[in-house]
């Protein structure tokens, strides 16, 4: 098995942090990664939230990967709404934030991003709770 795929960013409860996980040990209930700022971070599973990067990269020159938690943008024509990248029972949706007529419209993120769309990483709803608010 080539685990090479397999991303991970974690958000440090306690500390207010995001980092990205360099390491995950099952048998200790410990990951350690390394916040924004270069600091090393050694945590309990319980301490953070752990979320998968999706394999999806958005429509940015700099690939942005897409994690499980973030905020998007997705414009399709002249229309231009926000999504939270949520996992549901393993399948990865993208939830409406801002849909008047349909709040909190699910859709299948493979669905929304194979689409001609145009898909930006605006935030997450860690660091920005902001962005979540209609």
């Amino acid at each position: 098995m080539n685990p090479q795929w397999i991303n991970y960013r974690a958000w440090h409860k306690e500390k207010q942090q995001m980092m990205h996980v360099s390491e995950i040990d099952f048998r200790k209930e410990r990951i350690k990664g390394r916040a924004k700022d270069g600091t090393i971070i050694v945590a309990r599973f319980d301490e953070v939230v752990l979320m998968p990067w999706t394999t999806y990269y958005d429509d940015s020159y700099d690939d942005v990967m897409i994690y499980e938690g973030d905020i998007v943008n997705v414009t399709h024509k002249d229309m231009t709404r926000r999504f939270v990248i949520d996992d549901e029972m393993g399948v990865l949706l993208a939830r409406c934030i801002e849909d008047e007529q349909h709040p909190f419209v699910n859709f299948d993120l493979g669905m929304l991003l194979d689409d001609d769309d145009h898909v930006a990483v605006i935030g997450n709803v860690y660091e920005n709770q902001e962005l979540l608010e209609t």
